[in-house]
């Protein structure tokens, strides 16, 4: 099931609206109609597994996904298998989906949304799990100039 978007206590059992669990299992390309991509990328040090800033029009969401197979091009074929839904937080945030520390070391799984390099909200990316954890925010800092406007 989806993790849940804005964490009111650190758990990883919250679910996103069923809205967005239609989500998983889903392979692709091709995306469904009235879905684009704003952004996507591997997790580093990892070929396997992706993290896709997806839109349907009126929601933002964070994709997990994982390749399952390659075409004769080489290209991956994808399967979702958790779903971040972000379009509840307040505009002016930003996504930072890697270049983070946790105390201090690399850590590639961990996304955060912040404000003013302030991290606000911290989630990991579990690919041994194939699922979004939300973990606490503290001993996290970021150092990546890739950000995503969450307006």
């Amino acid at each position: 099931e989806p993790t849940q978007d804005i964490p009111t206590a650190v758990s990883s059992d919250e679910v996103a609206p069923e809205s967005f669990s239609q989500y998983i299992g889903l392979n692709y390309p091709p995306s469904p109609a009235g879905l684009s991509q704003e952004f996507s990328m591997l997790i580093q040090n990892s070929d396997l597994y992706s993290l896709s800033l997806v839109n349907d029009g009126a929601n933002k969401m964070l994709w997990l996904s994982k390749a399952t197979q390659y075409d004769t091009n080489g290209s991956p074929n994808w399967e979702v298998k958790d779903v971040l839904e972000l379009s509840d937080l307040e505009a002016g945030l930003v996504l930072i989906p890697d270049g983070c520390l946790l105390n201090g070391a690399p850590d590639p799984e961990i996304i955060i949304v912040g404000k003013d390099e302030t991290v606000l909200l911290a989630w990991r990316a579990n690919t041994a799990l194939d699922m979004f954890e939300v973990i606490p925010t503290n001993g996290i800092e970021c150092r990546s100039d890739k950000g995503w406007n969450l307006q």
